[in-house]
């Protein structure tokens, strides 16, 4: 007998998340080639301000040579804004991290 979830296809949720999201997250995408060890893209929105306005921002980087620039200027980002909560939305932004 196989499992529910994968003889019907689906996923199933028991019970409702908890999920504690504060004032000061960001929302994370990161976009690279694995193969190559590059990451060229690092995307992310927050709110800015006390009006709930969000800013979205990126760092691009043409070729490798770049991607150490593009890091700074998250890591920079995120100082600024001050030990914020980052959220992801699979593991290939959480290597990214551990990188």
């Amino acid at each position: 007998m196989t499992a529910l979830a994968i003889r019907e296809n689906k996923t199933h949720v028991i019970g409702r998340p908890n999920l504690e999201i504060g004032k000061k997250s960001i929302f994370l995408d990161v976009e690279g080639y694995p193969a190559k060890n590059f990451y060229y893209l690092i995307g992310f929105c927050y709110e800015d301000g006390d009006d709930g306005s969000l800013t979205y921002q990126y760092y691009w980087a043409d070729d490798p040579s770049q991607e150490c620039t593009i890091w700074e200027n998250f890591v920079a980002t995120l100082k600024n804004i001050g030990s914020p909560t980052i959220v992801h939305y699979g593991a290939y932004e959480k290597e990214f991290l551990k990188k």
